[in-house]
């Protein structure tokens, strides 16, 4: 074992430094509608409130009431009520990106401490292995390429040293990946991206891939999805927590 601490400052160039946000045109109109719901549910549900008004002949009064306007009303408030939970209703995809989202952010939080130890290992034939410490506990790992210098591999390192993200570099394969692990098996988000930093890439993963997995060119367009389903595994990902 002996001591580096030139990795600190060593650049990152796996086109994650500029990470682009992409936004879902499905969700937008999602969202609004689901605004104007809320308003309308509550705008209906003052007007529901029995007024004092002239019944025609043919409504059935009941208390000086108009029993069956009310009744109309009510039954609206209970239709756009059901339709509004049904319309807004979280999906297992945008959980499971809300939740990748938080596990590595918590990760990177956790791993901006201070090193007091590495370790190199060097029996991969093409990687030099650079393992940093806190504590005696690992927070980060670089794959070196012993031919280029290249930093191929990261790996960043959760406290309990559960979870992982995970990310192979470009310029060793043709194109950046990066994952979460937990206990050694990726799932939540996956995303790989062209070396130049643009998404090429992306689904989710939970004992094999789920849901629909979207492929793009280099210009950005569409290429391929691919449903795999059963998208309500990703309902597991609510009882895998992070521990601090």
């Amino acid at each position: 074992m002996r001591k580096t601490n030139k990795l600190e400052q060593r650049p990152a160039n796996s086109g994650f430094a500029k990470k682009r946000v992409k936004w879902s045109l499905n969700i937008l109109p999602r969202i609004n509608f689901c605004a104007m719901l809320k308003v309308l549910s509550s705008e209906i549900r003052f007007f529901a409130k029995p007024q004092n008004v002239a019944c025609y002949p043919t409504d059935v009064q009941l208390g000086g009431f108009c029993k069956t306007k009310h009744f109309m009303r009510t039954a609206i408030i209970l239709t756009l009520t059901t339709f509004l939970f049904l319309s807004c209703k979280e999906s297992y995809t945008d959980y499971a990106l809300t939740w990748s989202t938080d596990i590595k952010s918590k990760i990177l939080e956790d791993i901006n401490i201070p090193v007091d130890s590495t370790s190199i290992n060097t029996s991969n034939p093409n990687l030099e292995e650079i393992t940093l410490y806190s504590k005696g506990i690992r927070t980060k790992l670089y794959g070196i390429s012993k031919t280029s210098g290249d930093t191929l591999l990261s790996i960043f390192y959760s406290k309990d040293q559960n979870f992982e993200i995970v990310r192979e570099l470009c310029p060793g394969i043709e194109r950046s990946f990066e994952g979460i692990t937990y206990k050694g098996k990726h799932l939540g988000l996956v995303e790989l991206r062209f070396c130049d930093g643009k998404l090429k890439e992306q689904g989710y993963r939970l004992n094999g891939n789920v849901g629909v997995w979207t492929e793009w060119d280099e210009n950005g367009k569409v290429i391929k999805e691919t449903d795999n389903g059963h998208t309500e595994k990703l309902d597991e990902l609510r009882t895998i927590k992070y521990y601090r």
